[in-house]
């Protein structure tokens, strides 16, 4: 069974059905029950916590790199951008005012890339009753990423 091999191999939770398919093969149906797609975040606020906040936001924001589904014009917008401070540097000093700018204002999801931060984060945020995910170096990716 390729399950476990596939399992290892993602990367991350938030992987696409095509990859899924690619991975496991005619094994895909043991898991398919189990997806859960997610709506599209239209008219929505997001959140980032990135060391590139302003530049994800920016890329995330641009019509000519997002694109819905269905072809609709992707609605969201960014609530919050917040930077954390290099990677040279410790995050504790800086996790009080981060979390408190981040909870200060209103958004809807959360995108947060800030290291082992991004848990603490993240978990207030589904304490507070609020999405968020833990977007690692995701991105950089998103942000180098070709049109």
């Amino acid at each position: 069974m390729r399950l476990w091999q596939a399992l290892e191999a993602l990367p991350g939770p938030a992987a696409v059905l095509a990859q899924w398919q690619k991975l496991l093969g005619d094994e895909l149906h043991l898991l398919q029950p189990y997806f859960k797609p997610w709506p599209q975040p239209a008219a929505k606020r997001l959140a980032i916590v990135s060391r590139q906040a302003e530049a994800l936001g920016s890329r995330l924001t641009d019509p000519t790199f997002v694109r819905s589904p269905g072809g609709e014009d992707v609605t969201w917008c960014i609530g919050a951008a917040i930077t954390c401070p290099p990677l040279n540097q410790p995050k504790h000093p800086h996790c009080s005012r981060m979390r408190e700018e981040l909870f200060a204002t209103d958004w809807d999801l959360l995108l947060c890339s800030a290291g082992a931060l991004s848990a603490i984060l993240c978990e207030q945020a589904q304490s507070a009753g609020r999405k968020a995910l833990d977007i690692r170096a995701l991105d950089a990716t998103i942000i180098c990423h070709k049109s």
